[in-house]
């Protein structure tokens, strides 16, 4: 796996944080390390498209929602009085999901049913912070970082005809990759505990044909060493 550039970025940034003269200063001096949990409300678009010889097919509108929730850690270096940049990972879970069931009717009985669904699963990533005081207690920041999440899609149906019964389905996993940025504020609640308000979209990169657009909006506590 090819390492991502913005946590290249991100690893040399802390590397020139770390060694330059100016933290020889006792105000700037140190790190924080720290982990967290947070959890939230997660919204994602997602549209699929398929083309062929002659055809093309989309379908937008689907969506999923739901609550979503994951544990981060990272380390925080200052750059200067009114600077600092972070790396953080995260790894979480959400049970976000849409289903859709349809049932049709015919002469003589005979009936036709239908059923759609689409669940959010599990999700992991890593990004780079960027941030600034807004005051003594609290900081503002914005994120940019990689983030992959699986979504799994069922889809089948049922056909009877003259007592007869044939069904049908298919369900399948999909792991997608994507850019997440976004934007947050932390406010220090003791020398070891904060709190933090976190917005962030996620757009992934196509895959069989579906392409999620995530939206996340979580609150979460960290402790700080």
């Amino acid at each position: 796996m090819k390492i991502p550039r913005i946590l290249t970025l991100c690893v040399a940034a802390l590397g020139v944080a770390l060694a330059a003269p100016a933290l020889a200063a006792p105000a700037l001096a140190s790190h924080r390390v720290y982990l967290g949990v947070q959890a939230g409300y997660q919204n994602t678009n997602m549209n699929f498209s398929e083309a062929g010889a002659g055809y093309h097919f989309s379908l937008d509108g689907l969506s999923v929602h739901g609550r979503a929730g994951n544990l981060f850690a990272g380390i925080r270096v200052p750059l200067t009085p009114g600077l600092f940049v972070a790396l953080e990972g995260n790894l979480g879970d959400s049970n976000a999901e849409h289903k859709v069931r349809s049932s049709l009717a015919v002469p003589d009985g005979d009936s036709i049913q239908g059923h759609f669904g689409l669940q959010a699963g599990k999700t992991y990533g890593v990004a780079g912070l960027l941030g600034t005081p807004l005051a003594p207690q609290t900081q503002a920041y914005v994120r940019l970082g990689r983030q992959w999440a699986d979504y799994r899609l069922k889809a089948g149906g049922e056909l009877t005809v003259g007592g007869a019964v044939e069904s049908g389905g298919f369900s399948g996993e999909e792991t997608f990759r994507g850019t997440r940025y976004g934007l947050g504020v932390q406010t220090d609640l003791s020398t070891q505990l904060a709190l933090r308000l976190d917005y962030s979209q996620t757009r992934y990169a196509r895959e069989q044909g579906f392409r999620p657009v995530e939206n996340l909006a979580v609150v979460g506590v960290l402790f700080q060493f």
